[in-house]
């Protein structure tokens, strides 16, 4: 079958026919209904010249149609379509689309958004995204181009039928139309059981461009049937769903969450960017995009994180990082949602994605972000920026290949209410051209080290990161890295500076059926593991053996160590990409960072702002005569972790008589 793609293809009208027909004139649709177009496919020979007609349709009336997802590739036009006795120039990708879709004997009629959106009208754009949902969640089958020359009767396609899964999830359930496929199944193998060689199609399948494209995920995850096309053939969703359950965990076996490690590292490699960049699995995504999440509220995709995750996807115009999402986010829904205006400036699409999070959720913890670039390079965290930010500092965006701290179960910041959004009410923002940010807040602190230089990382050692805590301990106790005499990292005391992460290890400990530590007996516990790590034997262990992926019981340790071990696991995930910060008033935190880039520096200010759950850490910068502020993260710092630093505060923000911090103003970020 692969051998029909050298066959030559003639899918032009004659030079003087092309002539004479004029190109397509679309009829306007009108913006007050839900009303788009459908086009009829007509049928043909793989040497017919496409040809088909557009109709405007309101999708109130449930016309019947399917609807095609592809990835655009290269716009230039290669081949002619001509629709009601007028010309429409196509791309390759979506020419090669309509080639394998179109039938010998019968129309077909489709939905694609190259054809049935007059893509040089901005306003239908608009609206024509905005009912994008709508337009996929309605069709009778979502029909997939992959343009990926693969055998569909291969032993590897043909073994996703005995694929075992390690979950009880009922695959079959998703899309009626394959339950014959999956009733036919007789799981008996795992996909470990065969080479990486083996599986190489299915592989090749889920490396294809489609997967990273940002449209890809709304447009599946709201399909109500999926049939995948390729040059040799049609695919319905049941081997590529199984392949990818079946894979996903095989990463994991081979991160180390099983309990044979010889097996786990010859687990086949699944590169987790391809099959759901937004959802942990395929399946967790039809389930949650299509039919809804559960009442859990950490289930429920919300606009801000399916937003940020876009980071890995691609996209021409990165304004459709928000508008492609718009029909998973559970709280951007009726008054809620935001409409798609492709007259507005990246600056402004992001913005409202942060206006929104706010007068939702009536917080700013869209601020307390891990970022990546901070769009700005330095070589060292005590450097001098080299040039402004591109974006606002405040703005959240994938472009910084951000992550919400708040939503990851070891931030600190699911313990911390910072001011605490129940502190100060009636609480109100400002936004000024989309670039000034005004919040009101404390200034409590001034950062005056950052301890180590570098920020730890994965490969950090256990006893460097030991070695760096220990420095912190003595800024804190003696105002200088310089140990003290008589000071020791022995002593038990050096490590309740890490008190504050003790509600993250009893929460972890807890739901593992691990005893529940004491401050005192989590301080014993991590001194006994890190005498265990330099006097047991074992290897030189890095944070990263002992994150929460890591191979268990793998090294020289002493069984009794266990709990030892776990605690170090939840203590490692915690403190890798992070430093630790120092202030004038003593206080000794950290940052949390993903790359090599500047954190904090001395002279950075600890702010608490109003509706944070974090304190944050702001860079003054004096533009003329106005002061202004860079977000540079948040922190986290015992002592200004729980609302301490606005006790005494009234509802509105104004000082009590009992308030004894500094006077609460209004800032502007920038």
């Amino acid at each position: 079958m692969e051998g029909e793609q050298d066959h030559p293809i003639s899918l032009s009208p004659s030079a003087d026919t092309k002539q004479s027909i004029p190109p397509l004139v679309y009829t306007p649709l009108d913006p007050t209904r839900l009303a788009t177009r459908l086009f009829e496919l007509f049928p043909g020979s793989r040497d017919d010249v496409l040809s088909g007609s557009l109709r405007t349709v309101d999708l109130k009336t449930n016309p019947d149609y399917d609807a095609v997802s592809y990835v655009w590739g290269d716009p230039r036009p290669c081949f002619d379509l001509v629709i009601d006795g007028q010309l429409l120039q196509i791309g390759e990708s979506l020419g090669k689309a309509l080639i394998a879709m179109r039938q010998h004997y019968e129309s077909r009629i489709l939905w694609v958004d190259a054809i049935c959106i007059n893509q040089q009208d901005v306003a239908e754009r608009g609206h024509q995204v905005r009912l994008m949902a709508n337009i996929f969640s309605a069709a009778q089958t979502v029909r997939v181009w992959l343009d990926v020359h693969v055998d569909l009767e291969s032993p590897a396609i043909q073994a996703t039928q005995r694929l075992k899964l390690w979950t009880g999830k009922d695959l079959a359930k998703l899309f009626p139309r394959d339950s014959r496929w999956h009733a036919a199944r007789q799981p008996d193998i795992l996909i470990r059981d065969r080479s990486r060689e083996f599986w190489d199609p299915l592989y090749r399948i889920f490396e294809a461009p489609y997967w990273e494209r940002v449209w890809t995920q709304q447009e599946l995850f709201r399909a109500r049937n999926l049939e995948f096309h390729f040059p040799t053939g049609v695919l319905g969703p049941g081997p590529l769903l199984v392949f990818e359950e079946a894979a996903c965990h095989a990463h994991l076996d081979s991160q180390g969450h099983r309990d044979n490690a010889n097996q786990a590292r010859t687990a086949p490699y699944f590169p987790r960017r391809y099959g759901c960049a937004l959802f942990s699995s395929l399946y967790t995504g039809f389930v949650v995009g299509r039919r809804g999440a559960k009442k859990d509220h950490h289930d429920r995709p919300m606009l801000l994180p399916l937003f940020l995750k876009t980071a890995h996807l691609k996209t021409k115009d990165p304004r459709d990082r928000v508008f492609g999402i718009l029909g998973l986010a559970h709280d951007c829904r009726g008054r809620n949602a935001i409409t798609a205006d492709y007259g507005c400036t990246l600056v402004e699409t992001y913005s409202k994605v942060a206006i929104h999070y706010f007068q939702t959720h009536a917080s700013l913890d869209f601020l307390c972000y891990e970022d990546s670039s901070r769009l700005w390079h330095v070589h060292a965290c005590h450097a001098t920026c080299s040039h402004e930010p591109s974006l606002p500092t405040w703005l959240p965006s994938p472009e910084k290949y951000s992550q919400l701290m708040t939503g990851s179960p070891l931030a600190a910041a699911r313990h911390a209410t910072g001011t605490g959004i129940n502190t100060i009410r009636n609480l109100n923002i400002k936004i000024r051209d989309h670039v000034s940010l005004f919040v009101r807040g404390v200034h409590c602190d001034t950062l005056t080290a950052v301890v180590p230089e570098e920020r730890i990382v994965e490969t950090t050692s256990i006893l460097k990161w030991r070695g760096a805590l220990e420095r912190a301990y003595n800024l804190q106790r003696n105002g200088t890295s310089t140990p003290s005499t008589g000071t020791t990292w022995t002593d038990p005391s050096f490590y309740l500076l890490l008190e504050y992460w003790a509600p993250v290890i009893k929460e972890w400990t807890a739901s593992c059926g691990k005893p529940n530590p004491t401050t005192h007996e989590f301080a014993q516990m991590i001194m006994h593991f890190l005498l265990t790590v330099e006097q047991g034997g074992s290897p030189i262990l890095t944070l990263d053996d002992f994150s929460v992926k890591a191979q268990l019981f793998s090294w020289n340790i002493p069984d009794h160590a266990e709990v030892d071990i776990h605690t170090a696991q939840v203590l490692a995930s915690c403190l890798i990409g992070s430093v630790f910060v120092y202030t004038q008033r003593r206080r000794l935190g950290t940052m949390q960072l993903c790359n090599q880039v500047c954190p904090g520096r001395p002279g950075d200010e600890v702010w608490v702002l109003f509706g944070c759950s974090m304190p944050m850490i702001l860079r003054p910068k004096r533009t003329g005569e106005a002061m202004g502020y860079w977000v540079i993260g948040p922190a986290d710092i015992p002592g200004l972790m729980n609302g301490e630093a606005c006790q005494g505060l009234e509802p509105d923000g104004s000082p009590g008589p009992e308030y004894e911090g500094s006077e609460p103003v209004e800032i502007e970020l920038i």
